[in-house]
């Protein structure tokens, strides 16, 4: 039961996620079987290694492209 794409995933204004909103989408996905009772977990199965694989090589990809520098954090 593999459900996550990853690879082509843009925003809705066609430009593309940043990295950690990748990741994000997956913990979120996770909080909500968690919640739910399953007994899947996206973060940790094998079923899921594929789409794992797939979201660290899509990270390693975007921060070449020099997304995820986080241009609008704050500074303390």
């Amino acid at each position: 039961m593999q459900f996550l794409h990853y690879s082509e995933e843009e925003g809705s204004d066609n430009t593309e996620y940043e990295p950690d909103t990748m990741s994000a989408f997956s913990r979120s996905i996770q909080r909500y079987l968690d919640d739910n009772s399953t007994k899947i977990n996206i973060l940790k199965d094998v079923e899921f290694k594929v789409s794992r694989e797939v979201l660290k090589s899509k990270r390693r990809e975007l921060r070449k492209q020099g997304k995820g520098n986080k241009p609008n954090a704050t500074v303390a």
